[in-house]
């Protein structure tokens, strides 16, 4: 790399760096079921065509996935999205929640969970590291989404909503808008993502979090071959499993404000 290579990807690091901050970006997430993790610990995150190959439960709706192949994302280029790893800015996604509660009525077609508690971990990635990555695209929503726009530019990240992002509804409001378009574009841009292609290596991690020392000693077992990488990762966070917890117990007096 010559000095004039080395001075724009200096500037370069140095805008990105500049946005993220402005943004309040300091982390993004991978949202994944414990057993993929062995894998993930040998191979790096992959994208879901290469995971396929590797991945031991498929904790993803089929329907949704197939809404996220060959998209137009910028400039008349189309994608497959699943040739991108998928991150979200926050943990708290309405995605997140589908997966681990379930969906709408199941007697009359919801969605059943598609993992048990306390098996949905999530890997905690370098922002500055993953938006230096070639070829990264960003969302203002979820993918799936046809009001979702596609970005490649660190100068966008202006566009997106912030607000909705970081905003965490209470149970009182969402019985409040529930039906109401502001809820669905909550929903949408709440799950706004950073797509990164092909995959994503470990020296991008900063943390493995699992929400209980249980589901950690169940990790040490099931990832034997990388106990070192494991341990150098892992963070039991217990807000993590008390959140969990209290929306299980208001689910379970009130409703689920994301099954709607």
């Amino acid at each position: 790399m010559n000095k004039n290579t080395d001075l724009i990807k200096i500037e370069n690091d140095s805008m990105i760096k500049e946005y993220l901050e402005k943004c309040g970006v300091k982390n993004l997430y991978y949202m994944l079921s414990r057993d993929n993790l062995p894998s993930i610990l040998e191979r790096g995150i992959l994208c879901r065509n290469k995971a396929l190959l590797y991945m031991k439960k498929d904790i993803s709706y089929k329907k949704v996935q197939s809404r996220r192949s060959y998209k137009y994302a910028y400039d008349g280029k189309i994608i497959d999205i699943h040739d991108y790893v998928p991150l979200y800015f926050v943990t708290n996604t309405p995605t997140r929640y589908v997966i681990e509660y379930g969906k709408g009525d199941r007697i009359f077609g919801g969605k059943e969970p598609m993992c048990e508690p306390g098996e949905l971990i999530f890997i905690e990635l370098d922002a500055l590291k993953v938006f230096s990555t070639p070829g990264i695209i960003f969302t203002d929503g979820n993918s799936a989404s046809k009001n979702t726009k596609f970005y490649i530019n660190i100068q966008d990240l202006d566009k997106l909503d912030w607000n909705m992002i970081y905003k965490d509804m209470t149970y009182k409001e969402w019985r409040r808008v529930r039906k109401t378009d502001y809820y669905r574009e909550y929903k949408r841009k709440k799950c706004s993502e950073v797509l990164v292609p092909n995959q994503i290596p470990i020296d991008f991690f900063n943390t493995i979090i699992v929400g209980h020392n249980d589901v950690f000693e169940l990790l040490k077992d099931k990832c034997k071959n990388n106990i070192e990488i494991l341990k150098r990762f892992v963070k039991v966070d217990t807000f993590y499993l008390n959140l969990y917890e209290q929306e299980k117990l208001k689910e379970r007096m009130y409703g689920s404000p994301h099954r709607e």
